[in-house]
């Protein structure tokens, strides 16, 4: 009776000790949905409602110690598991999940702020180099993911390499000064300029507050996917049963079906800020997007918009504010797999009660090509 509750035990001293920092820590998207787990091991021998565990938060915005109750964005399932949804920086903080009086598990959740970031093609622009911050025992610099893909193909195209505005200690046993910081600790590989990670006394020090995070651009041109050549299926003795041509399955293999299309309608004021991204999760230097036939070039289209649309870190299209000129169809491209989006935005001038204004039709579709 009682071995799934000793093993669920053990399972958790496992963790324990594999984990450097008790705190676990999350840095989200405003917009995006977080996940926390709470494990609780069940003694058989009582009944589930007197081992009941709650969480508590303590949110950058409140010094005091709260409950976490549920509403329209925030959810508790029956194993404890919390689920935040359309994150925002108010969520910011520390999480709690207590059973018992006692801590089972700990996240610290902050939030992206408003990026400073700037785009440029290699060569256009210096790099901003990295800065010491002797006094203050920080490092701030630039933190480069991997190039993305080339966003065409047999044709000349651009690819792009983002950079995060990053602060770190100099000297791990060493203080901030003036005032330490110990939550540092939890972002081992240094923490984004532009976050609620940061303490506001540390985020508005002008090396780091002025800070831009970059995307640099350089040129691409690489070979489109080539059709598989003609297979043959033979049987055991080396006889030529099928022939499969390019682009066709053997009768004999079930082909992975596409994905359904997913339709989602969005009703938007017209002056509002409206964002569009991918459905599913991919690495933002992979997605492209394109306004009808003509590519969407981030640093352009900030500047002919006079930084009124602009595709963000994240690659996902902003419209602040959204104009009945923005009407036409969208097209998000992930290169590596084949997988497009279909955005059909209508911006219509509706009436209403004899009163005028706008709204802003958003139509979602997107499809899986293979």
């Amino acid at each position: 009776m009682f071995e799934t509750y000793y093993k669920c035990l053990q399972e958790k001293i496992q963790t324990i000790h594999k984990e450097e920092f008790p705190i676990k820590a999350h840095l989200a998207v405003e917009g995006e949905s977080v996940q926390m787990l709470c494990p609780v091991c069940y003694r058989p021998d009582e009944s589930e409602d007197s081992q009941r565990a709650i969480w508590q938060v303590l949110l950058h915005e409140i010094s005091t110690l709260q409950e976490v109750h549920e509403n329209k964005r925030i959810h508790i399932s029956k194993e404890y598991t919390l689920l935040i949804e359309k994150i925002d920086v108010s969520d910011a903080g520390q999480y709690f999940c207590v059973e018992r009086r006692d801590y089972i598990s700990v996240y610290q959740l902050d939030v992206f702020l408003t990026d400073k970031r700037r785009s440029f093609r290699l060569g256009d622009e210096p790099l901003t180099p990295e800065t010491f911050l002797l006094k203050h025992n920080l490092r701030v610099f630039t933190m480069w993911a991997a190039w993305g893909e080339c966003n065409t193909c047999d044709r000349s195209g651009e690819k792009s390499r983002i950079g995060q505005c990053t602060v770190k200690k100099m000297y791990q046993d060493i203080p901030v000064f003036p005032r330490d910081y110990a939550m540092m600790a939890v972002y081992p590989e240094g923490v984004p300029c532009h976050s609620t990670a940061l303490p506001r006394h540390i985020r508005k020090m002008s090396e780091i507050g002025n800070r831009e995070s970059e995307t640099i651009l350089v040129p691409c041109q690489e070979p489109c996917p080539t059709d598989p050549p003609v297979s043959r299926i033979t049987d055991e003795s080396g006889n030529v049963v099928e022939v499969v041509d390019a682009g066709f399955h053997s009768m004999k293999d079930q082909p992975q079906l596409p994905s359904l299309v997913k339709r989602k309608v969005l009703y938007e004021n017209e002056n509002s800020h409206l964002l569009l991204n991918c459905p599913t999760q991919h690495e933002a230097n992979m997605i492209h997007w394109a306004r009808g036939e003509s590519e969407v070039d981030p640093i352009d289209i900030k500047k002919q918009t006079k930084g009124r649309v602009w595709v963000d870190s994240l690659s996902r299209l902003h419209f602040k504010p959204l104009l009945l000129s923005d009407t036409d169809v969208y097209k998000q491209v992930v290169s590596v797999s084949f997988i497009h989006s279909f955005i059909y935005l209508f911006v219509h001038s509706l009436s209403f009660f004899a009163i005028s204004y706008h709204k802003a039709l958003a139509v979602y579709s997107w499809l899986l090509l293979i």
